[in-house]
């Protein structure tokens, strides 16, 4: 309170009391606890760290109540905020955040005007573009006879196909078929990934296609499909007769489907295709002419095989001339060597 005193020495009452509080103890460092994208598709809060495709996300932390506490992005005072009574403080920017890695810290200015240390530093990276289209995968049959890339409108006998490409690293590559996720994998450092569709393929025609969604959410566009059919039926015995001279087999199988024939001995003998009715030719190389039998195997254009046809050639080559002929010496029987059972 004050009092006035004249030159008479009156002295006047007592005036109003005026209560302050001398505050010289700045504020202990606030805290950024969070930052909120609400931009989808990867919308949520998020960490330090954290990559976002909202180029305005919202900041939330903590701070003396009642403080004001200074915004920084690299360093750069950005804005202010009060703080709640509750110790909370809430700010979304009014212009977009460049794209790039943003270093934020907070300083909380108390009402006597103390300023207090800077809080821990939290990281952000605001990514706006789009991952490139996926292209150039590919979708591997690892199994059966025949293995390699599945190329479009091609049949394959591998209901669980592999496929491999490469993406920026760190996104997740999302696999369709015929529309329907069948499976996400993530790309790893180096580029590459590699997926094995969760559930077996079902016969059938499939068409495959893929999108990559990066670190902060943002998606590409849905890839170029590739078409190609599971076929995990294998043909029917193919019929099959051999002439005469052992020279050639025909028959019937599955049309389009490859004819093998293998000896009893190993030896592949000739090849022919089915053609659009069935019916196929395979001309004998050699013939076989010495009782051979031979299997005849039907495979399809997914590398499925039929069980063996197995035709028995006839026996018309006259044995070799007995070798090694040794007489006894009494001259009652003789040994040597012939073709065996004859």
């Amino acid at each position: 309170t004050t009092t006035a005193t004249d030159a008479a020495g009156n002295t006047s009452p007592a005036s109003t009391a005026v209560s302050f509080v001398v505050d010289t103890v700045a504020p202990g460092a606030p805290a950024i606890v969070s930052i909120t994208d609400d931009v989808a598709p990867g919308t949520g809060t998020l960490g330090s760290g954290s990559s976002t495709n909202d180029p305005r996300p919202q900041l939330t932390g903590t701070a003396e109540a009642g403080s004001t506490v200074t915004i920084y992005d690299n360093g750069i005072a950005i804005v202010t905020a009060v703080v709640g009574s509750k110790g909370s403080w809430s700010f979304t920017p009014s212009v977009n955040l460049s794209e790039g890695s943003h270093q934020l810290t907070v300083r909380a200015t108390d009402v006597a005007g103390n300023t207090g240390p800077a809080s821990p530093v939290f990281t952000v990276t605001v990514d706006v573009t789009a991952p490139q289209t996926p292209s150039g995968f590919i979708i591997n049959d690892d199994t059966g006879v025949l293995k390699g890339a599945i190329g479009a409108g091609q049949f394959t006998d591998a209901s669980e196909p592999r496929l491999t490409g490469r993406g920026e690293p760190g996104s997740t590559i999302t696999v369709y078929d015929n529309g329907v996720v069948i499976g996400t994998t993530t790309v790893l450092p180096n580029g590459t990934w590699s997926i094995t569709p969760t559930s077996p393929l079902a016969e059938g025609a499939h068409s495959i296609t893929l999108r990559e969604t990066d670190a902060a959410g943002n998606q590409s566009g849905l890839s170029q499909p590739i078409n190609f059919t599971v076929d995990l039926t294998p043909p029917d015995m193919p019929v099959a007769t051999l002439n005469s001279a052992g020279t050639q087999i025909t028959g019937t199988a599955e049309p389009g489907s490859k004819i093998d024939n293998t000896t009893n001995a190993g030896l592949q003998t000739g090849a022919a295709t089915a053609d659009s009715n069935g019916n196929y030719v395979v001309n004998l190389n050699p013939a076989q002419t010495n009782g051979e039998i031979i299997s005849v195997v039907a495979s399809d254009a997914a590398g499925n095989q039929s069980s063996p046809a197995l035709v028995n050639a006839a026996d018309i080559t006259p044995p070799a001339a007995p070798g090694n002929l040794v007489v006894a010496e009494d001259g009652a029987s003789v040994s040597g060597t012939a073709e065996p059972n004859s």
